[in-house]
């Protein structure tokens, strides 16, 4: 199976562990709006538990109507999380058999977190990987650090202040 990847990365002045539990229990419908031709997220439907818990599944509802399901896959808090995207149901579950993602969180200066989100989509085929070889890169990196920049700026007006 084929793949194309490409990776976001933001720093955030937030320390680590808090920063880590903030963004995985995130409104996706407050950081995850449309970019280009992609759509936003308006909602999750039907999660079974804490976003950084191996097994926990989410919906997620596109603000064009489509859908995904989101499952951890491993997690090892608050260094890293890997979840794997399918059952798509926008015009791209032509091209794409799944999706999987890594966000890792670095600590940096005190205070300070890197995180670095990186999506590899696997085509159906040959033909399908490289009709998404363009498309990845240019919408699917642009639309995460949209995202990441988003969130940053929401967890930075939230989050502790060293004393």
């Amino acid at each position: 199976m084929e793949s194309v990847s490409t990776t976001a990365v933001t720093t955030v002045h937030a320390p680590r562990d808090w920063f880590f539990y903030w963004f995985m229990s995130a409104d996706l419908a407050k950081i995850m709006h449309r970019y280009a031709i992609l759509p936003g997220v308006v909602a999750t439907r039907k999660q079974t538990g804490p976003m950084h818990q191996v097994g926990v599944t989410r919906e997620i509802v596109f603000s064009d109507g489509t859908t995904a399901v989101e499952e951890i896959t491993s997690s090892e808090p608050p260094e890293v999380v890997n979840y794997r995207v399918g059952q798509l149901t926008s015009m791209f579950r032509h091209l794409v058999k799944e999706g999987r993602a890594q966000l890792a969180f670095r600590a940096e200066a005190p205070g300070t977190t890197t995180v670095e989100w990186r999506y590899t989509f696997y085509g159906h085929n040959w033909a399908a990987s490289l009709l998404l070889l363009p498309l990845v890169p240019l919408f699917w990196r642009g639309f995460l650090q949209s995202t990441l920049s988003r969130a940053r700026y929401l967890a930075e007006a939230e989050a502790p202040r060293p004393s």
